[in-house]
């Protein structure tokens, strides 16, 4: 591999053309190889720092001062500088009998993020709090982003008061010097909440077709759903009948309408934290009966609900 080198500052004016000198870009390829294994053969292609971009040129006046840098990862445990075939440093000893050339240290570190918190689960209404600690020098910025809605909020800690269930998303936490690319993590928050159902329709339907009622119910951890019929009984699947629950909603699939299932429906969604339930019709139509029965399914469905909220309570 062809070496390229600048051309030697030690030297005299001389050497110089005009009233400026444009000195060459150090050769990356071979930089690495004198930073980290002097000593073994190079393999083709490999690459063992990591140099951030530099100029091709760099153009200064006579006189004036010129800083050359190079960024090098963690790993690198050996480093030089060279100018041609003169060693000017090898790592903070100095070779060089110049007294223009000096080697300034930068001490500066990437900002990274050291500890930060968990995931967290709570209830709705609760107060969240999450922490994010970050290092590096200069001193880095620490903020804070919700991926939902974009906001920022700037600081090592974040704290949400009176949690809402629309506020269950992740946050990201982005730490930057300037140094270096930001450094990111993420954290999670689950809000949980009581069931709310959010589907209720009276349905008819015809003797000897099938029919369906549905009841859906949004909750964190999600429902679970059971059936009651106008005189309070549980309803059970048959051969006639039959339940189906799935993540957010419960079904009754009737395959054969009968008589017998024509009257009023209770659905009761309840989780760790609740319960809610809404009352629904199957009725023929143009049957006289559907109003009432629907006027006191309602009724009924109250000191229902009632009872069994009052279950539910008890076992939490």
């Amino acid at each position: 591999m062809t070496q390229y080198w600048p051309a030697d500052i030690k030297d005299s004016n001389r050497d110089y053309e005009q009233d400026s000198k444009t000195v060459p870009r150090w050769h990356l390829a071979a930089l690495t190889w004198l930073a980290t294994e002097p000593r073994r053969e190079r393999p083709t292609g490999a690459q063992a720092a990591e140099f951030g971009h530099l100029p091709d040129n760099i153009t200064v006046l006579e006189g004036e001062s010129v800083v050359l840098r190079c960024k090098i990862d963690e790993e690198v445990t050996h480093k030089a500088w060279l100018n041609r075939s003169n060693i000017l440093f090898t790592g903070t000893d100095k070779w060089s009998l110049d007294s223009r050339v000096s080697l300034v240290n930068n001490n500066n570190m990437p900002a990274r993020i050291v500890n930060i918190s968990q995931d967290k689960s709570v209830n709705e209404g609760d107060d969240v709090n999450f922490f994010c600690l970050a290092v590096g020098r200069p001193e880095p910025t620490v903020t804070w982003k919700d991926f939902k809605y974009g906001l920022m909020s700037e600081g090592e800690f974040l704290e949400i008061t009176e949690i809402k269930r629309h506020q269950a998303e992740e946050f990201e936490c982005i730490t930057n010097n300037g140094v270096a690319p930001p450094d990111t993590r993420r954290v999670k928050v689950t809000v949980n909440y009581p069931p709310v159902i959010t589907e209720v329709k009276n349905m008819p339907a015809q003797l000897g077709k099938t029919a369906i009622l549905r009841c859906e119910a949004m909750a964190v951890p999600t429902a679970s759903f059971e059936w009651y019929r106008d005189d309070r009984r549980p309803v059970e699947s048959d051969n006639t009948l039959k339940i189906k629950n799935e993540k957010t909603r419960s079904l009754l699939l009737f395959t054969n309408v009968t008589e017998k299932h024509f009257g009023n429906y209770t659905c009761f969604a309840s989780n760790r934290l609740g319960a809610s339930n809404a009352s629904m019709l199957l009725f023929r139509p143009g049957a006289v009966y559907g109003g009432v029965a629907s006027l006191n399914g309602r009724l009924s469905g109250v000191g229902l609900w009632f009872c069994l909220s009052i279950s539910v309570l008890m076992k939490v």
